[in-house]
């Protein structure tokens, strides 16, 4: 900057401190003043001149409609003095009295009005008679029929009244005044009929005008036809206001508007202004010229124009002048600038660019070729797109595009190094033109490592402002400087509670020895980790996870400590619930099957170093819950839990040998046993009777008495080790459940042979299905009454091809056990459908066929889609197929129950419920049920007639009174003694089906029965 300021001193011209901007922008300030002068001078004038043409158009506008008012007044005047004539009303009664006075008076009245009309000058003037609407008599213009009616609606008022008549052309007006004339010897009377020349308006505004003033006054008439025009140039006719748009004439005719400025009905701008007037309708407009408005200020204008001419000349030599001393005083400058010029681009520091338009570097700074890599005659001419990372030239170039000469922006961009590395360039781009060329110039400087640095200490704030973790900052004594929020939010403690306090006041509960072993790690290693307590601003400690840091300076010394901690409470709570969990059921909190498996060789070793005791061994008993599916079904799965923990509880009641209860399965508990094995087995007693009390489930505290199939194996008698222990306790629980259930079995060898022949036979059922060795035989069902068969039921029936016949009992749990009982399901279906189909083919009458479905199978997703394919492949009608479902399979969804069962009754299938009262159903459950039939479980059934099987007849009774209530038929299966019979037909039930009637037959056989069923003369009926 020294080298600018030099040459003043030196002996500069004075004013040579000025900017060079400063005389141009003096000179146009100069301009723009002289030209705002003028104009303001200008605008004066017009505001002059159109304050006083407003005043003349007043003056003008009023002193017109008060002469046009005094000239109606007159004519008042005039029907007032002529109505009221004396002379004239009482020649007007005479004429009325008679024929011979209307002949003597006539010619005196019809005298009397010329003589008026020829004086005043009226264009018409009659007298009207209101009770005929006849101009009795009449002068001038004569008036017709319509007119006349006009005349004497309009005179019968006291005093006198303009109206308008269209002319006799209809596109003209007729203007007069009405008056009643009195009439003392009628009671209808007459009207004065006075009509004016309009002519007589025009003379008026004429006689009202100022001399020399320059504008024009006009009439302005509105009636249903639109706006007429009455202007003294255009003589004594209305004319129709035309033009295009709205003009002055019209826009004074709104209501509020008084003055207006613009066109009128001849496209000549004006200034107008409107006066109303005593006629009705009627309004006085003065209007004058824009250019009568301005007459006066056009000379003043050409002066002002003068005027301004000669300023701006005289000031254009001044500015020529100055502009030529100023061009030397540039030419020094620009030497001392280019000196300047050349030191900042060879020893700045900062990057310097200059580039044409076109993106060409014309010249660079020293700096610049350093931080780009380039030699500087490769970067002179080289195209600055090369200098931007791909991805940004884009954006930069549009950064230069956008700029106009003189504007500069800052920037902070990438840009690209010779070797292909990209920096951070942070500074001022600008635009200049000169001589028509426009450039660039750029100048910054490479701020990539202070940005970097920027970047890790904004990282760093928002780490230690939002950490999940508490921060403490200590000095190089491990004093407290600073912290962070979230130490706050866990501890209650603030910075002001810390500052200068030693970090040690955080510790709870570290012993001497590991706060010893931590500064020695933390000495050498410059950190620690571990464990500790921290201790809250109220007293409580909860478990932490520390993390030490110890930062060193440059000569190695410690400088400041930083600990970080998080909070381990939660992290501990899960671990111990998830310890818990592991070996523990969550519904009755014993210990799991896990937790077992953990113990029992413990129990094991325990008993190995004891065995020289006599009689003691380790027994477990496996509990298996009867029919614990059902009570998830009926009542749902929460009843079901509070079923288990009630189970639970009276399990924990067992006697002191009692050494371990566990939740071992779903529906299974174990027992562990410690002591003399005969006791054991007397304990399963114990636990059938804590079981037996009933449980009560449901919102209606429904009873449900709990029983168990029990398993028990020991050890050392029947194992030794836990596996064959836990595998053998199983099995003998298998046992006794496929013995009847509410029973307890002890283990014997050969039951695992029975659960390996389970394999082997599942095995061969899918074998059978596939060849197709499974077959149907039918069970005729009769009415009790009369004991005719009504229907079959399709029994499934498998022969072995080396063991012979399998019971159903047998491999019926097998196939639901693997998933088979689907398949199995649906191909019965299918072929009790085909027999039907068959019989009525052969011309039969087939009897309806009854089969039995599968929980799996009736609630897979296209049951009823596979129900209706048979129905239409083997077009069976309603009635012909019966499907027999268990309560548990009903009640284990029991809505959708509802709607799936009412859809095979609107297919024609008949629904009946099998097993009736081995499950929860109730009363008002079976109300929602659309069956038609109930059927006893042949449990109940077996003990019927038998002396001393009370509770068997209650129960069957029962069940036949509650279908009977319901209007449902009752079946009951498995009557074979007469007794059985007797007792069932004695309480009304419907029908039966046992060996007493038939045994389950093959499809042969049964057709047979058919055969001789149909007598030659019977028909199809209802099936055929």
């Amino acid at each position: 900057m020294a080298t600018e300021s030099s040459p003043a001193r030196d002996g500069a011209q004075p004013g040579a401190w000025l900017p060079g901007w400063a005389v141009p922008l003096a000179f146009a300030a100069f301009v723009a003043g002289v030209i705002a002068l003028g104009i303001a001078l200008h605008l004066q004038g017009r505001r002059a001149a159109e304050q006083i043409a407003s005043e003349t158009l007043r003056v003008t506008s009023e002193l017109s409609a008060h002469s046009l008012d005094t000239w109606l007044t007159e004519r008042s005047g005039d029907a007032e003095a002529i109505g009221s004539n004396p002379l004239l009303v009482k020649e007007l009664d005479h004429w009325w009295q008679g024929e011979a006075q209307r002949a003597e008076y006539t010619p005196f009245i019809q005298q009397h009005l010329e003589g008026i009309r020829r004086v005043y000058g009226y264009r018409s003037i009659a007298v009207v008679d209101v009770g005929t609407d006849k101009a009795v008599f009449s002068s001038g213009a004569p008036l017709d029929a319509q007119q006349r009616s006009r005349v004497a609606q309009a005179g019968t008022g006291a005093y006198p009244r303009w109206i308008e008549l269209p002319a006799e052309n209809g596109a003209g007006l007729r203007l007069a005044l009405a008056r009643s004339i009195a009439d003392t010897t009628r009671g209808t009377g007459h009207v004065l009929y006075m009509e004016m020349d309009l002519q007589w308006l025009v003379d008026t505004l004429a006689k009202a005008k100022l001399p020399n003033w320059g504008g024009e006054t006009i009439l302005v008439h509105r009636d249903a036809r639109g706006l007429q025009i009455l202007a003294p140039a255009s003589g004594s006719g209305l004319q129709p206001l035309g033009g295009p748009g709205p003009v002055v004439e019209s826009l004074l005719t709104e209501p509020g508007v008084s003055v207006v400025q613009g066109p009128n009905r001849h496209g000549v701008a004006v200034m107008a202004r409107r006066e109303n007037v005593l006629l009705p309708s009627w309004m006085v407009l003065s209007l004058m010229p824009d250019k009568a408005v301005y007459a006066a200020v056009q000379d003043r204008s050409k002066l002002l124009v003068l005027g301004v001419a000669v300023l701006l000349l005289l000031g254009s030599l001044l500015y020529a002048a100055w502009r030529r001393g100023d061009h030397h005083r540039h030419a020094a400058r620009e030497a001392g600038l280019r000196r300047h010029y050349e030191q900042v681009m060879r020893g700045s520091t900062d990057i310097f660019f200059l580039t044409d338009n076109d993106g060409i570097i014309l010249d660079v700074s020293q700096a610049g070729v350093d931080v780009y890599g380039y030699p500087r005659e490769q970067l002179i001419g080289m195209n600055a797109q090369r200098l931007r990372p791909p991805e940004q030239a884009a954006e930069q170039a549009e950064i230069l595009e956008a700029m106009q000469p003189g504007e500069s922006r800052q920037v902070r961009i990438p840009r690209l190094r010779a070797d292909g590395s990209t920096f951070l360039l942070e500074g001022t781009v600008g635009c200049f033109e000169s001589e028509g060329m426009r450039y660039y110039v750029g100048m910054g400087r490479d701020i990539t490592r202070q940005a970097e640095v920027e970047t890790q200490l904004r990282v760093a704030a928002s780490f230690f402002d939002r950490s999940a973790a508490a921060i403490v900052v200590g000095d190089r004594d491990k004093r407290v400087v600073s912290i962070n929020p979230h130490l706050t939010k866990i501890t209650g403690y603030t910075l002001e509670d810390l500052q200068g306090q030693p970090t040690v006041l955080l510790n709870a509960g570290l012993d001497p020895a590991g706060v010893e072993r931590a500064r020695a790690i933390l000495k050498a290693e410059g950190f620690w980790e571990g464990e500790m307590h921290i201790r809250r601003k109220d007293g409580t400690v909860f478990p932490a996870r520390l993390l030490v840091c110890a930062h060193r300076g440059a000569d190695g010394q410690v400088e400041q400590h930083v600990d970080l901690f998080t909070d381990l409470t939660r992290l501990k709570q899960a671990e111990s619930q998830a310890e818990y969990l592991a070996v523990h059921d969550p519904v009755t909190r014993l210990p799991n099957r896990a937790r077992l498996e953990q113990d029992l060789p413990q129990y094991i070793a325990a008993l190995t170093v004891q065995s020289a005791a006599p009689h003691n061994s380790l027994s477990l008993a496996l509990v298996n819950l009867d029919r614990f599916k059902s009570v998830n079904e009926s009542f749902g799965y929460a009843q079901g839990d509070v079923f288990l923990v009630e189970v639970a509880e009276r399990l924990r009641g067992l006697s002191a040998d009692l050494k371990g209860l566990y939740r071992y399965g779903g529906d299974e508990f174990m027992l562990v046993l410690a002591g003399n094995p005969v006791t054991h087995a007397l304990l399963i007693s114990q636990v059938r009777a804590l079981l037996a009390p009933p449980i009560r489930l449901g919102a209606q505290e429904h009873p449900v008495s709990p029983t168990a199939s029990i398993g028990i194996a020991s050890s050392p008698e029947h194992a030794r080790t836990a596996e064959e222990l836990l595998h053998n306790v199983e099995a003998a629980m298998r046992i006794a459940k496929a013995q009847g259930r509410n029973t307890w079995r002890l283990y014997a060898p050969e039951m695992n042979a029975s659960a390996y022949d389970d394999m082997l036979l599942a095995v061969d059922l899918r074998q059978a299905i596939d060849v197709g060795d499974l077959e149907l035989h039918l069970q005729p069902q009769f009415t009790l009454a009369h004991g005719q068969p009504v229907g079959m039921e399709a029994l499934l029936r498998w022969t072995h091809r080396t063991r012979g016949p399998v019971s159903p009992a047998r491999f019926i749990p097998i196939a639901e056990s693997s998933g088979m009982i689907a398949e199995i399901g649906a191909w019965v279906l299918r072929e009790a459908a085909r027999i039907w189909s068959r019989w009525r083919g052969e011309g039969l009458v087939p009897l309806p066929i009854a089969v039995n479905l599968s929980a799996v199978q009736f609630q897979a997703p296209d049951f009823l889609h596979e129900v209706g394919r048979v129905l239409s492949e083997f077009d069976l009608p309603a009635g012909a197929l019966e499907m027999e479902l268990t309560e548990g399979t009903l009640m284990a969804n029991m809505d959708a129950a509802v709607d799936i069962l009412r859809q095979l009754v609107d297919m024609g299938i008949q629904i009946a419920i099998d097993d009736f009262g081995t499950g929860y159903s109730s009363l008002s459950y079976l109300r929602r049920f659309p069956v038609s039939k109930l059927k006893i479980d042949r449990s109940f059934i077996l003990d019927l007639g038998r002396h001393g099987n009370e509770e068997a007849e209650a129960i069957a009774s029962a069940v036949i009174a509650m279908a009977k209530s319901l209007k449902l038929r009752v079946i009951a299966e498995g009557v074979e003694t007469p007794e059985q019979r007797d007792f069932l037909k004695d309480h009304g039930c419907d029908e039966v089906q046992g060996y007493l009637y038939a045994r389950p037959m093959p499809v042969e056989a049964a057709t047979a029965l058919l055969v001789q069923r149909t007598s030659p003369t019977e028909t199809q009926g209802n099936f055929a």
